[in-house]
């Protein structure tokens, strides 16, 4: 059990025995409480409740708990921000004690104990080392013409996976959707373990996990003899979707710029969902149902080696025209059903202001990009 004051406010954070973190909160100075809340269903240990010291009033706190994630209010907890990962936590496992800090600027610093995943060193978990990590808000773009290099690999004793993983505040589209990216395939890189060896590009989470299920996604899967085949994935009521591009027309060129599109359009009779490569159409299927969005966050990379670029997220399905048009070169993030957008400029900022910014996992970078 965890508890801190500031101002008026006062928080406890604990575990409980159903296997879930919960939190109880004061408005008043401690006088009375609310009715306690899960901040986390995967329950966890060493809770932890941290201020920001930007605020004054102590409306604004972060809540970290082990495996190890945290999650954010800005209203004193009535509302929380969707859980986020603290570590790139691929490779490591079995965390305890950790400890946090959250300074000026709301720069988070973790220390943490924990194993090293490794079948060369131990055949499983290793001894304990301390890991640190800061975690910095994406700052304004600073460069133009970027993109982002996300590179996995295998090596000895260590599995690279770069990621970056977004809030998904305003992703939990229902109906109609379009999901769009230009990516440059740089040729390897870690698949999911699936027989096909999927690797998926983005992918927006069902669930904060992660292994979770994917509510949608654009990635590729491997091709007998070499190359890889696009691949298109959506989840709604009535089951899990999956669209793949046949033919020459499927491949996905090696270290070369394509422009790659994912369109739901629940309101179209037939092949509303459509897979589209540098505008034209190479996969349609006939889809019924609410997407299902769940709770999870958006993930780009983590599998593949890749530069992606100009990522956006729409809550429309987007004409041929519109989709031509608007593709060819940056957007200023105010168009009209634009949910998420990141054009990679040295920033994971989301450029719409709706506040899903990414956070940068491992050892990413900035590359020349698309735009």
């Amino acid at each position: 059990m965890n508890g801190y004051a500031k101002g008026n406010h006062l928080y406890v954070l604990f575990p409980t025995s159903d296997g879930k973190m919960r939190l109880r909160r004061s408005v008043d100075g401690g006088a009375t409480f609310l009715a306690a809340r899960v901040v986390s269903d995967k329950g966890g240990w060493w809770p932890g409740v941290r201020f920001s010291p930007d605020e004054k009033t102590g409306a604004t706190v972060y809540f970290f708990w082990d495996s190890p994630s945290f999650r954010r209010s800005v209203d004193g907890g009535k509302t929380l921000d969707k859980v986020m990962w603290l570590y790139p936590a691929y490779t490591t496992g079995n965390y305890q004690r950790s400890h946090r800090v959250v300074a000026l600027g709301e720069k988070i610093h973790s220390l943490s104990s924990a194993q090293l995943y490794s079948l060369e060193l131990c055949d499983s978990y290793c001894d304990r080392d301390m890991l640190y990590r800061k975690i910095v808000p994406a700052p304004a773009a600073a460069a133009k013409g970027r993109g982002l290099r996300l590179y996995t690999e295998n090596v000895p004793f260590e599995v690279r996976a770069d990621n970056m993983q977004a809030q998904a505040k305003t992703l939990g589209m229902t109906g109609a959707l379009m999901a769009e990216v230009w990516v440059a395939d740089m040729g390897g890189g870690i698949g999911t373990g699936y027989t096909d060896y999927h690797t998926p590009i983005f992918f927006k989470q069902v669930t904060p996990d992660p292994y979770a299920e994917r509510a949608y996604s654009i990635g590729t899967q491997a091709v007998y003899g070499g190359g890889r085949r696009i691949v298109g994935e959506l989840r709604t009521a009535t089951g899990f979707h999956r669209i793949v591009a046949e033919g020459d027309a499927g491949l996905l060129p090696a270290q070369a710029w394509t422009h790659l599109a994912l369109v739901y359009d629940p309101q179209a009779s037939r092949n509303n969902l459509r897979l589209i490569k540098n505008g034209a159409l190479i996969a349609t299927k006939t889809v019924t149902g609410k997407v299902i969005p769940g709770n999870g966050n958006l993930i780009v990379g983590r599998y593949g080696n890749w530069i992606v670029d100009e990522l956006r997220i729409w809550a429309r399905a987007l004409s041929a025209y519109e989709l031509k048009n608007k593709s060819g070169g940056p957007l200023t993030g105010s168009e009209t059903g634009l949910r998420a957008y990141y054009n990679f400029d040295k920033t994971t900022r989301d450029i719409t202001g709706k506040g899903n910014d990414g956070i940068l996992m491992y050892k990413e970078s900035y590359f020349t990009g698309k735009y």
